[in-house]
């Protein structure tokens, strides 16, 4: 497999075939072989050869913007927002607290790889409505296979009108980058099954079974893409109760005890003692 960014490479894949392929290259373009990777794009990547894992981490990046921010030196916070926290251009206070937030987590890393590979692509979507001061709505999500490996959080750019409507925004978007993402692996010659979990029993039911009246047609187009995925089973979707939704954590406050428990079960750790990488 070969990653390409600007003028930078990374090759992965047996040792005689990436070796093979670094000599044809050289053939053509002057190139610096720079080992086995350590830095890519600011991200920090360790292995551990033991349990054949993978860290990602950006502590430097983070020191980065602590300096730049002058908070190098700030005490740090259990969580990134207070729970209940309503967001607005003028709150400075909430901008500060993610840089504390970062000042306590900056040796946190991304695990990735050391379980029995997955035949599913699992991904989780979570809509915040109404939350923010001019009724736009946060929406987020994240993909595992194998470890996290996709996510995203993000303001609508329109106010959503109800739960559900907010709801089907965030699956919208997770379907997407799911069938982006299958399409990308069925080329490799794998063909993973699909799974999706919300926390909206109207939003699942709605997909499997698209009720018409006045208060969902403003939805038709989208409701329509979702059914048809769920009907011809290019989709699995299910309903997750709230308190296990951990993409709760891209678009709202949590408390302590619910942060830290999801963020393990995206694979965010401290980082451990360097042994064996």
């Amino acid at each position: 497999m070969v990653f390409v960014h600007v003028d930078n490479m990374v090759i992965g894949g047996d040792s005689a075939l990436v070796l093979k392929l670094k000599k044809e290259i050289q053939k053509y373009f002057k190139m610096e072989d720079l080992g086995e990777i350590v830095y890519v794009l600011g991200i920090k990547i360790m292995r551990n050869r033991e349990d054949r894992t993978k860290y990602l981490s950006q502590e430097l990046y983070v020191h980065k913007i602590l300096d730049e921010f002058g908070m190098f030196d700030c005490k740090p916070v259990s969580t990134p927002m207070n729970p209940g926290c309503r967001l607005s251009p003028s709150n400075q206070t909430a901008f500060k607290r993610i840089l504390r937030y970062l000042q306590g987590t900056k040796d946190f890393s991304l695990i990735l790889g050391g379980s029995i590979p997955s035949s599913t692509i699992s991904g989780f979507a979570d809509s915040d409505w109404g939350s923010n001061y001019n009724g736009k709505l946060f929406s987020g999500f994240g993909v595992l296979f194998g470890g996290l490996i996709t996510w995203e959080t993000k303001k609508q750019s329109t106010a959503a009108l109800s739960t559900t409507k907010a709801e089907l925004n965030g699956l919208v978007e997770l379907a997407q980058d799911i069938l982006w993402l299958k399409k990308l692996l069925i080329n490799v010659k794998i063909d993973p099954s699909v799974q999706l979990q919300c926390d909206n029993q109207g939003a699942v039911a709605l997909c499997y079974n698209p009720l018409y009246h006045h208060k969902t047609r403003h939805l038709n187009i989208k409701l329509n893409w979702l059914h048809d995925l769920t009907i011809n089973k290019e989709i699995n979707l299910s309903y997750i109760p709230a308190s296990n939704m951990w993409a709760n954590i891209f678009t709202k406050g949590l408390c302590k005890h619910k942060n830290q428990t999801f963020c393990r079960e995206l694979g965010l750790i401290a980082l451990p003692s360097k042994r064996a990488y």
